[in-house]
């Protein structure tokens, strides 16, 4: 059977229970610091359950279904793009390092322009705007791609 745990910090968690252990006694087996946080729990029908992972650490209980917490989701995609530009960066402070050692000051201003981008991806409006999962997912600086 599966459950959703209501956590006092407004998220909910999912757990299935195996053979016949009950819900608190899996509940028992946690950390007794991650066990004070709960609020409550119930079962919860499989088709209640977001299909899509994404923001599962977004997901919230309003009372009656598993809605997305668009702030968590925002944050969560900040920390993804944060992921995609860091490989990215260290690709560009070697090429700033080429530009300067060869006195080339048109890469120089390119590469500086494309390392000001990067930092600027999570501050991208769009993030701020979207309004679903779904548009928040599609955003992706084009200095990214």
């Amino acid at each position: 059977m599966k459950y959703l745990i209501q956590m006092n910090d407004d998220t909910v968690e999912i757990m299935q229970t195996v053979g016949t252990a009950t819900v608190e006694q899996c509940i028992a087996k946690w950390h007794v610091s991650k066990q004070s946080r709960i609020l409550s729990h119930a079962s919860i029908d499989s088709s209640m359950i977001p299909t899509d992972r994404t923001f599962r650490n977004a997901w919230s209980w309003n009372g009656t279904e598993i809605v997305h917490n668009m702030p968590k989701c925002r944050e969560i995609h900040r920390a993804k793009l944060r992921e995609l530009r860091r490989p990215l960066f260290a690709e560009n402070d070697l090429a700033i390092r080429d530009a300067q050692i060869d006195g080339d000051s048109v890469k120089l201003s390119a590469a500086v322009a494309r390392r000001n981008a990067l930092r600027d991806v999570t501050a991208d409006p769009r993030i701020d705007a979207a309004q679903t999962p779904e548009e928040l997912k599609t955003i992706l600086p084009e200095v990214l791609k």
